[in-house]
């Protein structure tokens, strides 16, 4: 069964096995497979400067096994945005607040990206707006690839270009914001027939400031 881990540094040594077979699984894909520049793998992992004791991450897992993941990371530290891509948000610019955060490499592992509808994908596109909405984030930042934001648009997420579309090494790319809503989580857990609540927040103790129907505790 489908369920997504919400991992930070309260709870890692907890799900340190998992979390590293996530880094494991970011240089498999983002470097072997995508080819994305500027990325080193060291040890058979992929890490950068984002990623830091501020940063939580969502671990999906099927029946034990690390299927996809992304990650979360607070706007008001230095963020992919911020450090990489500025020009990508050259019309709008981006706000840094505490209640806005970014998300990042967010994958899928190949053999799973098959299934239509593709449920890995909807089960993190779920996590992430219950996360949100458990820690009081209204909204989130992201830079992508052109062809993920109308799928974000068809399950009701109300996206914002930041700027126009650049193309960067072999890939399209664009920078967004989209607010967080109880109709994109409705729809997102609709479309792609997910139980609701998703994420599963094991071993984190502190009280969300959201609504404690967005999260489940073991």
């Amino acid at each position: 069964m489908l369920s997504v881990e919400v991992v930070t540094r309260e709870n890692a040594g907890l799900h340190r096995a998992l979390l590293d077979e996530h880094y494991r699984r970011r240089a498999e894909i983002f470097v072997t497979e995508k080819k994305w520049r500027d990325l080193e793998i060291v040890n058979g992992t992929e890490r950068d400067q984002f990623d830091t004791a501020a940063t939580t991450y969502l671990l999906l897992v099927d029946d034990g096994q690390l299927v996809g993941g992304c990650r979360l990371h607070p706007s008001t530290e230095p963020t992919l945005l911020s450090e990489v891509f500025p020009h990508l948000a050259s019309v709008r610019g981006f706000e840094r607040s505490p209640d806005i955060f970014e998300m990042t490499r967010g994958f899928v592992i190949r053999s799973r990206r098959e299934e239509r509808p593709m449920r890995c994908g909807g089960a993190l596109k779920a996590a992430i707006l219950e996360y949100c909405q458990a820690e009081g984030i209204r909204s989130v930042n992201g830079v992508c690839e052109t062809w993920f934001v109308p799928g974000l648009r068809q399950l009701g997420w109300p996206v914002r270009f930041l700027g126009l579309p650049q193309r960067e090494g072999e890939y399209d790319l664009v920078a967004f914001n989209a607010a967080v809503t109880d109709e994109a989580l409705s729809l997102t857990r609709e479309h792609y027939g997910l139980p609701a609540p998703i994420t599963s927040w094991r071993g984190i103790v502190h009280q969300p400031a959201g609504r404690p129907t967005a999260i489940v505790r073991v």
